[in-house]
């Protein structure tokens, strides 16, 4: 059977009483549970994934997620000569199979699909990649071990990776077998247009009919504004943000734009209402009407 571990922001409203828990997270961390299918092999973050303390143990494969949307502050080592690089942005989970008692157990073919592809698996026999990255990586929640013989796969353990799934078998005695997968966080879609005003700049306290134009986005940091004259069709722009504008009305005038004048940043000449706007990195588009004191 699938099992699906997703970034997490994208709990289902069906899944939240259970699953959302919301913790006092540090910079670069998120929820510290995602959404899946089967609720029974991925779990909360434990306190622990010490060997054999409690919460750590259990009969078959579970996962959960650790950090969310993690920035790499520093390059980390993986299997296969694999590096991670720093700057990358990545969510990280745990998957782990840990009798409670002696004897050996398999737990065979076990197939994980996460949101993301898959870029990083650290599950070498002494997690030492585990141990090295455990502070950036692991939940804030969880108290881990450090490097000891068997932490990760050994004989009769293996794993398989393509794309944004993995194929986990796991043969356990003492201790169990623990591997962290890295998965490439991916921004999603940005359907948010930018938030335009084009309105009666406070500062101007003599009712000069000066407006601030500016633009807010969710993503892009810097955008330009440009102002539309409904009278002729004229566009004119692009004009710096948090910047001011004189417009005065006149129909049957020829349009045209000043820098600096009537007191503002620009001044510009219209033969009808004047609309601003802006258009992020995505294309989305904001827009609003210029208005005056007069027409508010």
């Amino acid at each position: 059977m699938t099992k699906r571990i997703k970034q997490a922001l994208d709990i289902k409203p069906t899944l939240m009483t259970a699953l959302l828990v919301i913790v006092a997270l540090g910079a670069g961390y998120g929820i510290a549970q995602a959404t899946f299918v089967t609720e029974k092999d991925v779990i909360l973050a434990p306190l622990s994934v010490i060997d054999d303390e409690p919460g750590a143990t259990n009969d078959h494969q579970q996962a959960f997620s650790e950090a969310q949307r993690v920035t790499l502050p520093t390059n980390l080592r993986c299997d296969n000569g694999v590096t991670l690089q720093a700057g990358e942005i990545v969510n990280s989970h745990m998957i782990f199979y840990n009798t409670p008692g002696i004897g050996i157990t398999t737990d065979a073919n076990r197939l994980w699909e996460f949101e993301n592809e898959i870029i990083c698996v650290m599950s070498n026999g002494n997690g030492i990649y585990q141990a090295e990255s455990n502070h950036i990586l692991g939940s804030p929640t969880t108290e881990y071990p450090g490097t000891f013989d068997g932490h990760g796969l050994e004989d009769g353990d293996s794993y398989s990776v393509s794309g944004n799934t993995i194929t986990v078998t796991m043969r356990s005695d003492e201790p169990g077998d623990w591997i962290r997968v890295v998965t490439r966080w991916t921004a999603p879609p940005d359907s948010t247009a930018p938030v335009v005003t084009c309105a009666p700049d406070p500062a101007d306290k003599g009712g000069g009919g000066i407006l601030t134009l500016s633009a807010e986005d969710n993503r892009d940091e810097t955008l330009d504004i440009f102002v539309i004259d409904t009278g002729s069709n004229e566009e004119f722009g692009p004009l710096l943000n948090n910047s001011t504008l004189k417009y005065n009305e006149s129909k049957g005038g020829t349009p045209k734009l000043s820098e600096k004048g009537g007191g503002a940043d620009y001044m510009i000449h219209g033969n009808g209402p004047a609309v601003a706007y802006a258009i992020d990195a995505a294309g989305n588009r904001g827009s609003a009407n210029c208005l005056t004191r007069k027409s508010q």
